[in-house]
Formats: structure tokens, C-alpha cells, sequence
């Protein structure tokens, strides 16, 4: 019985089927995965195949990838990183939920005694989480800083490629020596 996998590569969504085991002699030798001169997926066999989850669907140019900044990482795994101070901070929250309840025990036994606990507790949990949270600002302001950095200079790098790109072009539509001249002052600035 086949089986249908749907996985999203870099170039969109795709669907494929698996046929039924095989021995493990032909797997190695079944050239039934195979994609064509446009980029499309072939089926070469009747028993297995493979296809684009569109038809038509063509590859786009490739993209690269994303850093992870301190947004991927939820605020929680920030407080308790796994490191001594995240340790300290959980230790110190619980130690402060602990304050809390003693402090509602008081309360509700000897009157407003209780509320400095209270007080005392929630100030405990508060600032472990207003710590981290400076912390992830701070990050995250450096990260969009380098962000901007390494777009501009990445569109910069892109314009020169592209005046480099253009002369060559000129270069094969009229070869001569303005050209020739202009070709070596963009490879200078590539340089």
C-alpha cells in the first residue's frame, strides 16, 4: 500500500508517494527520483513516484536563511536559560511564590501583617522577569541594528554586481575600449 508525504522545500510545498518496500538490493540502483531539464519532478516508474504539489511548479531563486534572534526564543526559556543565573532566577521566584502564600496564610490568620510577604513575594517574582525582559530589549535593539547593517551592506554588494553585470552585458553587445576601460572600473569596485 502507498503512502503520500507532504513536505515544504525552498521552492513551495511538495507531494510525493512511496511504493510499497522494496528489496534492499534495488533501492540503491532505482534512479525512479529524478527531476527533468525544467526542474519539474519525473515519474519513471509505475510502482513509485514523485510529483510537485502544483503543476508548473518552478523553482524560485534561493533565499537565505533567517537568523534565529532573541523573538524565536520564548520569554520563559529566557528567564530559565539553563545557565547559573537562570537557575538563581527560578530559585528566587519560587522563593517568592512561597513569600506570596505565607503571606496570604498570615492575612487570613493574623490581619495585615501579611501584606508585607505579600509585598515582598511579588517584588521577588518581578524582577528576575523585568530583568530579563532589559535583557531581551537590548538584544533585540543590537540584533536590528546588525539586521539593517548586513541588509545595507548586502544591497550595496548587489548594486555593484548588478553595474558589474551590466557592463559585461555592454561589453558582448559592443566590444571596444570605452567598454573595456568601463568593465575594469566596476571590477575595481567589486574588488
Amino acid at each position: 500500500m502507498s503512502f503520500y508525504i507532504r513536505k515544504s522545500l525552498a521552492h513551495g510545498p511538495i507531494r510525493f508517494g512511496v511504493a510499497p518496500r522494496a528489496p534492499w538490493e534495488e533501492i540503491d540502483t532505482d534512479p525512479s527520483l529524478s527531476t527533468g531539464s525544467a526542474g519539474e519532478f519525473l515519474r519513471k516508474k509505475t510502482k513509485s513516484f514523485f510529483l510537485a504539489n502544483a503543476r508548473g511548479a518552478s523553482v524560485i531563486s534561493p533565499v537565505l536563511p533567517t537568523d534565529k534572534g532573541i523573538s524565536a526564543t520564548p520569554f520563559h526559556k529566557s528567564v530559565v536559560d539553563g545557565t547559573r543565573r537562570g537557575w538563581i532566577f527560578l530559585a528566587v521566584m519560587i522563593l517568592g511564590l512561597i513569600f506570596i502564600l505565607l503571606g496570604f496564610a498570615v492575612i487570613s490568620r493574623k490581619g495585615a501583617q501579611g501584606w508585607v510577604e505579600v509585598i515582598l513575594g511579588a517584588a521577588m517574582i518581578a524582577t528576575p522577569l523585568v530583568m530579563t525582559a532589559q535583557a531581551r530589549k537590548q538584544i533585540k535593539e543590537r540584533e536590528e541594528k546588525e539586521r539593517a547593517e548586513r541588509e545595507a551592506r548586502e544591497k550595496r554588494h548587489r548594486e555593484m554586481l548588478a553595474s558589474y553585470i551590466n557592463a559585461l552585458d555592454e561589453l558582448r553587445r559592443n566590444p571596444n575600449d570605452i567598454t573595456m576601460h568601463a568593465l575594469a572600473r566596476e571590477r575595481q569596485q567589486l574588488e
